[in-house]
């Protein structure tokens, strides 16, 4: 049996199923399945979820805890551009293996399982109004999460009159923002957030986008707090374990359900705004 296949039967043979299915067959089957170099069971939890649901930094920490043949059989089940991601912090000395079709499948709900334990796919998830930030594409969400941002300091607008910072800020958003930033500006709200520190920004062109998005961040996780842990899973292991771990610190903020429901809205109305 060539290595490809070793490796890869061993890691099949892990399945705790296994035993129990070929239990269900006649004697002579059950031997030349096993005689096969693999025999691929899944994961009923996971039968319809993807992999590109999840974000790539989640899969590191497995990754990293398998052995080098094994690691080699889970890389090319990701796109080239995440290939070429996970590359840099997780070491293939082994050149990746290109197994059969079929087994990607079973590859992929053994990954999965490996972070999503017994949760339900997202597939199977109550439906609210929220789900749409399943749906939406990672970069349709971190779009959101900027314009989420922007209302923070849309608060703040009325408030600037130094005419540098002012050209400053506008300098650093795109057109669409913008206009939103003018639009949410003249907005009645009944939140009344933090002040951003808008020192610096000259010297930092980055800096008002990452106060933005961090903002954002916080925003959603006041939206999604009335959510079932389970959905909750899943858009956090949509993004990067980073953002995920902002959101996780935040969320546990005790706001009234009045305040809630306005930055549900508010997500729903961008949800609408990202994706047109």
């Amino acid at each position: 049996m060539s290595a490809r296949r070793k490796s890869t039967k061993a890691l099949l043979d892990r399945d705790p199923q296994r035993e129990a299915l070929y239990s269900l067959l006649e004697v002579g089957a059950a031997l030349q399945f096993k005689k096969l170099p693999s025999f691929p069971f899944f994961s009923a939890s996971n039968l319809n979820e993807s992999i590109t649901n999840i974000h790539f930094s989640w899969f590191l920490e497995p990754l990293k805890k398998m052995k080098p043949h094994e690691r080699s059989l889970f890389l090319p089940l990701f796109p080239m551009q995440t290939q070429t991601q996970i590359k840099k912090f997780v070491d293939f000395s082994i050149t990746p293996i290109q197994t059969a079709r079929f087994l990607h499948p079973y590859l992929q709900n053994y990954l999965i399982d490996q972070i999503q334990k017994n949760r339900p796919p997202r597939s199977l998830l109550e439906q609210t109004e929220l789900s749409v930030l399943l749906t939406i594409s990672t970069e349709n969400l971190l779009s959101l999460l900027d314009y989420l941002g922007i209302l923070d300091l849309a608060a703040q607008l009325s408030q600037i009159v130094d005419r540098t910072l002012l050209s400053t800020i506008y300098q650093s958003l795109k057109p669409s923002q913008l206009k939103f930033l003018h639009y949410a500006s003249k907005q009645s709200m009944i939140y009344a957030p933090k002040k951003l520190d808008l020192t610096h920004l000259s010297k930092d062109k980055g800096k008002l986008n990452k106060l933005l998005h961090r903002r954002g961040l916080a925003r959603l996780a006041g939206a999604i707090s009335d959510e079932k842990d389970e959905f909750q899973w899943h858009l956090l292991h949509k993004l990067d374990t980073g953002r995920a771990a902002v959101i996780e610190k935040t969320k546990d903020t005790e706001l009234t359900k009045e305040l809630i429901q306005s930055f549900r809205k508010d997500v729903v109305n961008l949800a609408k705004r990202v994706t047109r």
